[in-house]
C-alpha cells in the first residue's frame, strides 16, 4: 500500500479542520482531509448540497459513484440509511439524493438543504478498519481488523498502544483471525505494517484533542490503501 512521505503534517491546517467538529464529532469530510494531511490517499469526493450539484459532481469524478448524508451527529450512516452505491447515471444519483435528503430531515429537522458527498466507488483486494480510543490510564490505543461489515460481524480486532514498533504493527495483523484473508487477497503484508503505522502516528499525535478515530473501510487496492469513510470524536463528548 502506498502512502504519502512522513513529512510532518501543517499542524494548523490539522487545528482548522478540528474547529469544524458539530456536537463533539467531526464528520466525514473534515476527518478525510486530516487523514490526508498524514499522508493518507483518500478516495475522490466533492460535498453537494442538492440534486443538480451532486450530479455536476458526479459528472467530474466519474460513474459509478456513492453518496452519503453528512447529518451532524449521526456517526453510522449506512445504518441510517443515508447512503447510497453505485449509482451509475444521472438519474439513479438524482433519485437517491432525494431518498437520502429525506431521511437526513427525519433524523434531524432542519430548514438548511441537506448535505451530501458524492464520492469514488473504489474496488480492491480486501478492507480493512483502523481506529483509535483514549483508555484513561494507558492512553491512545490503536485498533486494527478486517474493515466494513466484518468489524462489527466478527469482533476480530488486534490492538496495541499507539506508541508501536513495526514488528508489532506485523504481529497486530498475524493476530487476527482472518490474517488469512489478507494473505489469500495477495496483501502486501510490511505495506500494510506501514500503513498501521502511519495511523499510529496520527492517533498519537491527536490524542489529546480526540478521544476516538474511526476510518473504515480502508480499501487495498494493488499498491495503495484507500480511505473511503472516517470519522473522529473530540475529547468532552459523553457517548
Amino acid at each position: 500500500m502506498r502512502t504519502s512521505p512522513q513529512a510532518a503534517p501543517d499542524l494548523e491546517a490539522v487545528e482548522g479542520y478540528l474547529r469544524q467538529a458539530r456536537d463533539g464529532v467531526l464528520g466525514e469530510w473534515p476527518t478525510m482531509r486530516i487523514l490526508e494531511l498524514y499522508g493518507f490517499k483518500c478516495a475522490r469526493s466533492e460535498i453537494a448540497d442538492s440534486a443538480e450539484a451532486a450530479a455536476k459532481a458526479a459528472q467530474v469524478i466519474g460513474f459509478p459513484v456513492a453518496i452519503k448524508a453528512q447529518v451532524p451527529g449521526v456517526t453510522h450512516k449506512h445504518r441510517s440509511g443515508l447512503v447510497r452505491l453505485g449509482l451509475s447515471s444521472d438519474r439513479e444519483l438524482i433519485q437517491a439524493y432525494e431518498d437520502i435528503a429525506m431521511r437526513s430531515r427525519e433524523l434531524r429537522p432542519t430548514p438548511d438543504r441537506p448535505i451530501v458527498l458524492v464520492q469514488e466507488m473504489i474496488r480492491g483486494e480486501a478492507e480493512i478498519f483502523l481506529g483509535m480510543s483514549v483508555d484513561p490510564l494507558f492512553g491512545p490505543v490503536v485498533a486494527f481488523g478486517l474493515g466494513g461489515v466484518w468489524v462489527e460481524t466478527l469482533r476480530d480486532v488486534s490492538l496495541r498502544l499507539a506508541d508501536l514498533s513495526a514488528g508489532e504493527a506485523r504481529r497486530m495483523i498475524h493476530e487476527l483471525r482472518g490474517f488469512q484473508v489478507l494473505k489469500n487477497a495477495g496483501i502486501d503484508l510490511d505495506r500494510l505494517a506501514g500503513t498501521i503505522l502511519q495511523f499510529a502516528r496520527l492517533a498519537a499525535d491527536l490524542a489529546p484533542q480526540v478521544r476516538e478515530i474511526d476510518v473504515n473501510p480502508l480499501i487495498l487496492a494493488g499498491d495503495e490503501a484507500i480511505a473511503v469513510d472516517g470519522l473522529m470524536v473530540l475529547r468532552g463528548l459523553r457517548r
